[in-house]
């Protein structure tokens, strides 16, 4: 629909009040009743040229819009649902028939890109044009506006100028506070009367601002500016009434939220309503729901300073009242010493004193005197054992006590080897076959010196017979195989021989 603005054609003079044209005419103006040619403007009531403006629109404009919607929070009034459609620059207030978008319900909200076919008309009483949305079309990606905002979100948040670290204690006793906001509003009165209602002691500095449109991020930058700059206050208010999300779209600003950041001063952001949210919110050293909120932060009650004065003063009465008891009680002790205690009695006491001293130091210097003498003898001990002639002298002991066990050792073990030698010699002689031939036996062996047997000789071999005093030598005549003994050969072949 191309924008036309009927009163392009004309000049009002202020001066005189009259309507100047080039020449040229318009059918609106017709209508309406307005001539060029007219001497003087005829006077409209505001239902008049309401119901002018009405008749020019009728239902002729059907539309199809395209834009961000906004200001959609609890907007339900009724059968209808109002709301704002916005592009960067404009927006048109917007209602829908509660049947048209009952099933979309839930997927509307702020910043969601949308397409609304309707009619265009305009509402007399108020004088708004509104936009009757017949069908409503959303898209999936979120509108410019919303974008940027979360973008600027996401950029603040990875710096970390949200950090809890980061943001500056607010001051428990406030006594000056600051409002920066617009001086017209109902928010700044509505701040203003919460704070001296719960405190009038309290000093309130409003530095205006303008919070809406153009010029607002501009001004609420002079204004911390300002008051950081005399910083006669212990903490800063930023406030304004409820709106649109264009209404506030100037707290949302990136360059306002570094801004707010540097102030030297406490920030609390009461902006909008409880549901609305700016990065204002985010960026503050605290966060109230509405600008009321704000102001019940900032200032104690006065009944509640007046019971912690009255509970300081009971305090201070009762230290006070028990200091000047006990300082009391010592000015009586130090009275009653004066009193009680004369000089002989303290002279006295001072030479029952000096007596005790005495007898400790008695103590003291024996003490002393038997451990440094025990002292003494220990190291007089130690080097007396540490002599070089005492040292000969034990070692030189100690030698002859190693040579005299030496001795004996060595005389017992001469005794040991040659009662072993005597031993050997006693086995060894028991031993000796030679010592056997003295008892009555011989030893036989043939011609070669080989002992022989009885299957190992033959008659006619020679033979030796070895005896104690001599060997025999013999020839074999007979052989008799068996044992002799047993067999009873031998006293057989002995009586053979006496034969």
């Amino acid at each position: 629909m191309k924008d036309y603005d009927m009163f392009s054609d004309y000049d009002v003079s202020v001066g005189n009040g009259n309507c100047r044209n080039d020449g040229r005419s318009s059918p609106e103006l017709a209508d309406l009743g307005l001539s060029p040619k007219m001497a003087e403007p005829h006077v409209y009531s505001v239902s008049e040229l309401n119901n002018e403006i009405a008749g020019l629109f009728g239902n002729r404009y059907a539309v199809t819009v395209q834009g961000e919607l906004s200001n959609c929070g609890n907007n339900r009034r009724g059968s209808y649902f109002y709301c704002i459609i916005k592009d960067a620059e404009n927006e048109l207030s917007v209602a829908f028939p509660s049947g048209v978008i009952q099933h979309q319900f839930d997927r509307i909200r702020d910043g969601v890109t949308v397409v609304i076919s309707g009619r265009v008309s305009f509402y007399r009483p108020k004088g708004k044009v509104t936009l009757w949305g017949s069908s409503l079309k959303i898209q999936d990606r979120p509108g410019d506006l919303y974008r940027a905002f979360l973008k600027t979100l996401e950029l603040l948040r990875s710096e970390g100028l949200f950090d809890i670290q980061s943001k500056k204690p607010i001051p428990a006793n406030i006594h000056t506070v600051g409002i920066i906001t617009s001086p017209d509003g109902m928010a700044v009165k509505d701040v203003i009367r919460t704070i001296k209602r719960r405190n009038r002691f309290i000093n309130i500095v409003v530095y205006p601002a303008i919070v809406q449109g153009s010029m607002a991020v501009q001004s609420i930058k002079y204004a911390l500016w300002y008051a950081n700059r005399h910083n006669v206050c212990q903490v800063l208010l930023v406030v304004r009434g409820g709106g649109s999300v264009e209404d506030l779209s100037c707290f949302n600003d990136e360059g306002l939220a570094r801004y707010t950041k540097m102030s030297v001063i406490p920030v609390i952001s009461g902006v909008g309503h409880e549901g609305d949210v700016t990065i204002m919110d985010y960026i503050a050293d605290m966060r109230a729901s509405t600008p009321t909120a704000a102001a019940e932060m900032v200032s104690a009650s006065l009944d509640n300073s007046i019971e912690r004065l009255a509970m300081l003063k009971r305090r201070l009465w009762n230290a006070g009242t028990g200091r000047i008891g006990y300082e009391r009680q010592r000015l009586n002790a130090v009275r009653a010493g004066f009193c009680n205690y004369a000089p002989e009695k303290r002279l006295s006491a001072v030479r029952t004193g000096l007596q005790e001293l005495q007898g400790r130091m008695r103590l003291s210097l024996i003490r002393a005197l038997q451990v440094r003498t025990a002292a003494f003898n220990a190291v007089n001990e130690r080097f007396n054992r540490q002599n070089p002639k005492n040292i000969i002298t034990e070692y030189s002991a100690r030698c002859s006590l190693s040579g005299q066990k030496m001795l004996q050792l060595m005389e017992m073990h001469l005794k040991e080897l040659r009662h072993r030698l005597v031993s050997g010699a006693s086995l060894l002689n028991a031993n000796n076959p030679l010592k056997i031939l003295t008892q009555g036996y011989s030893v036989t062996l043939d011609e070669s010196g080989k002992g022989v047997t009885v299957s190992g000789v033959g008659r006619g071999d020679r033979i030796r017979t070895i005896l104690a005093d001599g060997e025999i030598v013999s020839e074999v005549t007979d052989t008799v195989p068996g044992n002799p003994v047993s067999d009873g050969v031998v006293s057989e072949k002995a009586s053979d021989l006496k034969k």
